[in-house]
């Protein structure tokens, strides 16, 4: 026991300083298990595929390869993400509440994943635009049908109104119109109505419009499936005896909070942007709100319920872990996942590299809806270190540009809010 302690004692130096490599090299180890898994998946749903030419068999594979890579840089970002919002809120907690604990700032402060965050985000950006060329395109072929009904009124209302090879310049054309014209469009507006912003910011503003505008398609794609999981869990959960289903019953009360947080996250985002109070935050005991200090409080002055000591551990965790947030990944996960197999997958399964592929561009859109709700509601939570290095001059960290990031992205989070509220209407009150 005396020598384990020893090796221990004499590792923890080199641990220390290669944490974040290790912690990296696991997380990606997680990321690589979860590709492979999702590999062996898509070849089993694409073994009825075609084989019969090199383009077949191309198709197959490159198809299942971003499906896989799609999912796994999901998960792992979502992780990442959250393990940050964690060890960022940790270190603003010991800074303000606890200075004592301030040795430990070296040892949380590698969980931040500053390059690994935003170059995960940069990989899934690129593959949502060649996906929108690719959807584009196939609408141009011959008998070929887009998977959604707004992709067909697009096929039928603008390409299939030429033949080829008019129909493939009438598909660039709108891909270059609505994909790329329109979001640089809005960046040089914006960059013009903001005069305030710093000069060397504005190149990298124009680049977070347009990825902004990307993210929307499959964000879109994923509001419309999560929307169905909750209506469809919501209306089943009241036709069945949940004491009886537990499996029924938790999906149940998951909607219901999904339903709360649906309604609740529309109008907060709305009032902020009406009132123009987009201010930041600049450490976690603002950004998580005074309700838990307050209940904290209230027991406090009224109650024996818990110690003093107990209810300092519960401001420090609810100050610490981001439960609201958290809430929302959840709900969005499961959702979005069960909406989409249960409404699309029934009809469509991942047979064909067409399916599979928009298969992965939703998954990506779960990856940006957290992304945009992070940075729309703990500012300071997002590593900017690898950012600034390649000459991103934003620190999520100041209060002044914190307000930049929210004005940039309070829109699209409002859009995706809207669309959630007038999906949630129409699959609870039309199409029961």
């Amino acid at each position: 026991m005396l020598a384990t302690m020893q090796i221990i004692l004499q590792l923890a130096p080199f641990l220390l300083q290669n944490l974040n490599s290790i912690i990296i090299a696991f997380n990606t180890l997680l990321g690589l298990i979860v590709f492979l898994r999702m590999m062996r998946h898509t070849r089993a749903e694409l073994r009825n595929a075609p084989k019969y030419t090199f383009w077949h068999k191309l198709g197959n594979l490159t198809s299942g390869t971003a499906y896989s890579f799609s999912v796994a840089c999901t998960v792992t970002f979502v992780f990442a993400l959250i393990s940050s919002m964690i060890a960022v809120n940790t270190l603003y907690y010991i800074q303000f509440r606890r200075p004592d604990l301030a040795n430990f700032f070296q040892l949380i402060a590698v969980f931040q994943f500053p390059t690994f965050l935003p170059l995960v985000m940069l990989f899934m950006a690129v593959f949502a635009i060649f996906y929108s060329l690719f959807e584009y395109i196939l609408m141009a072929r011959d008998s070929a049908d887009a998977p959604m009904e707004i992709q067909r009124w697009i096929e039928k209302t603008f390409i299939d109104r030429f033949r080829a090879p008019w129909s493939w310049f009438m598909a660039i054309l709108v891909f270059f119109v609505v994909v790329l014209l329109t979001p640089i469009i809005t960046s040089f507006l914006s960059v013009q109505y903001w005069s305030y912003l710093p000069s060397n910011a504005r190149t990298w503003i124009v680049i977070l419009v347009f990825l902004l505008w990307i993210m929307m398609g499959p964000i879109f794609f994923l509001s419309y499936y999560s929307q169905i999981g909750i209506a469809q869990a919501y209306f089943r959960g009241k036709k069945s005896n949940l004491k009886k289903n537990k499996k029924t019953a938790f999906f149940y009360y998951i909607a219901i909070l999904g339903l709360i947080t649906t309604v609740y996250s529309f109008f907060k985002i709305l009032i902020l942007i009406l009132t123009n109070n987009l201010d930041g935050a600049s450490n976690p005991l603002e950004a998580q709100g005074a309700f838990w200090p307050v209940v904290m409080e209230f027991i406090r002055n009224n109650s024996d319920l818990f110690t003093e000591v107990q209810i300092q551990t519960f401001l420090a965790f609810f100050a610490i872990v981001p439960t609201g947030f958290s809430m929302f990944v959840l709900t969005t996960c499961i959702f979005g996942l069960l909406g989409f197999y249960a409404k699309f997958l029934s009809k469509e399964p991942l047979n064909t590299p067409k399916m599979v592929l928009f298969a992965a561009y939703i998954i990506t859109g779960i990856a940006f809806s957290i992304f945009i709700n992070a940075i729309v509601n703990f500012p300071y939570a997002f590593p900017t270190q690898f950012l600034n290095s390649i000459g991103f001059p934003l620190d999520t960290r100041d209060l002044v540009d914190q307000q930049i990031l929210l004005r940039i992205f309070a829109v699209p989070l409002l859009v995706e809010k809207s669309i959630n509220l007038i999906f949630l209407i129409n699959f609870l009150f039309r199409k029961k």
